[in-house]
């Protein structure tokens, strides 16, 4: 293992769980782009593929800034990136999957912006991509633009409001999704260990901490879409983190005398609300059987967690929408909140 011979600028996280089939596309993406001073930390989880042997037999490679990281036992992705996060040495810090890699010139770009700005948090866009895909290519068949954040594009901005409006209203909240200074990180809410949807219950907290940001509008990160997707395979266990991880998020930035204006509070009732209603399509694709709750009494339960974390009832939450001229969504979620199936 050889580490660069100054502090890097960046310290890319990338946590491995039987991903060995994408760990040279992985690698191979950031190490042909050539950026200079910067730390890859791959954290293998107790893999039980040949993950843990390629990354080794690439640690000799004498990649400069390469770390290899192997678990003894699995103990999940938030305890992995806890772990890697204590490890990391640079100024910044990207999180990545190891199935996903990141596209031409993504390092470049970000380099360039911590060089002329300094922001605390960087954001951008990706791109969904085929599991089977081409990565020397910048532009994927196939592939999807997702623009990940709805703030102002290439600018420093300060704007605490807009930035809570800007992140619920494009509803992206993957840890990999933005680049944050690691003493932001280390400042803000740990990964929830033995928690799914862990990225809802650190990323939108961990960012209210923050002072600066800065919105590049391209596309950095390839994002693979798999079969074995989280969201593909349901239970209601996960559709219970997903639908909790946030529902504190509103209170947290207000008390911490962040002035949010109403609009950015509809962001969030929204977000949530469609978060249940994904919620509700996954339930019902888990197929919850007669012995445990039924799905009735388990959407009664999640609704009621909802209203306490807004503060009213269903009579404000509708005015909410009906003011604004929502009544599609409104419609779509009041379908989903009382549907008997």
């Amino acid at each position: 293992m050889i580490n660069t011979t100054q502090q890097p600028w960046l310290s890319l996280l990338i946590p491995v769980y039987n991903c060995r089939d994408y760990l040279e596309d992985c690698l191979a993406a950031t190490v042909s782009q050539a950026c200079e001073d910067i730390e890859i930390l791959f954290y293998d989880d107790g893999s039980s593929d040949d993950s843990a042997a390629l990354l080794q037999e690439m640690a000799a490679r004498g990649i400069p800034g390469l770390k290899i990281i192997l678990a003894e036992k699995n103990q999940g992705l938030s305890v992995a990136r806890n772990e890697m996060l204590a490890e990391a040495t640079g100024d910044y810090v990207w999180f990545l999957d190891s199935d996903d890699y990141l596209l031409p010139q993504a390092l470049v770009s970000i380099r360039e912006i911590v060089t002329q700005h300094r922001p605390d948090a960087i954001f951008f866009d990706y791109r969904m991509v085929d599991e089977k895909v081409d990565v020397d290519c910048e532009k994927p068949p196939n592939s999807r633009y997702v623009k990940a954040f709805g703030g102002v594009p290439r600018s420093l901005e300060t704007n605490k409001n807009l930035l809570f409006q800007s992140l619920f209203s494009r509803r992206r909240f993957q840890a990999w999704a933005r680049v944050l200074k690691r003493s932001a990180w280390q400042a803000g809410e740990a990964f929830p260990p033995g928690k799914y949807f862990e990225d809802l219950a650190s990323v939108p907290y961990t960012l209210a901490g923050i002072s600066t940001y800065y919105y590049q509008p391209q596309a950095m990160v390839a994002y693979r879409r798999r079969q074995s997707s989280i969201v593909r395979t349901p239970s209601l266990e996960k559709i219970s983190d997903m639908l909790q991880g946030p529902l504190g998020v509103l209170d947290y930035w207000q008390a911490r005398n962040i002035v949010l204006s109403n609009q950015s509070k509809f962001e969030f009732y929204k977000f949530c609300a469609t978060n249940y209603v994904n919620a509700t399509k996954m339930l019902r694709a888990a197929k919850i059987s007669s012995s445990e709750l039924s799905l009735s009494a388990v959407k009664a339960q999640f609704r009621a967690q909802l209203f306490q974390a807004f503060g009213f009832g269903i009579k404000r939450f509708i005015w909410e929408f009906v003011q604004r001229g929502e009544l599609l969504s409104l419609y779509r979620t009041l379908r989903y909140f009382y549907s008997r199936e």
